[in-house]
């Protein structure tokens, strides 16, 4: 009854927020969802990575398949994914692309 907030993952720099306590006023006054950003933004050197409009969640994200990485190489153990994955999936993705073009099924080795 006073308000709320909206927020959606395909635009996670943003959060909608409407104030339902705004005086009415003849053409609407404030009424209506106000739009604010939710980007990090800190001071240099922290300021330069990552960049203001990296969106929530990236560094967790990029920290955490660093951390994968690094381990991975510590422990001389294999890491997921492979590059044989990301060759099956690049694989897949020009499959469906010829297919797209060509309008016919395309046999994908797996």
């Amino acid at each position: 009854e006073k308000g709320s907030l909206k927020f959606s993952l395909m635009d996670c720099n943003w959060l909608h927020f409407y104030d339902n306590t705004s005086a009415d006023k003849e053409l609407g006054g404030y009424k209506g969802y106000t739009k604010i950003e939710c980007v990090g933004r800190y001071p240099e050197p922290q300021g330069i990575f990552p960049s203001p409009k990296a969106s929530s969640g990236w560094m967790r994200g990029h920290v955490s398949s660093m951390y994968n990485f690094l381990n991975s190489v510590y422990s001389n153990t294999q890491t997921a994914p492979s590059l044989e994955d990301g060759a099956y999936v690049q694989e897949i993705m020009e499959a469906a692309y010829t297919s797209a073009e060509t309008r016919q099924w395309i046999k994908v080795n797996g």
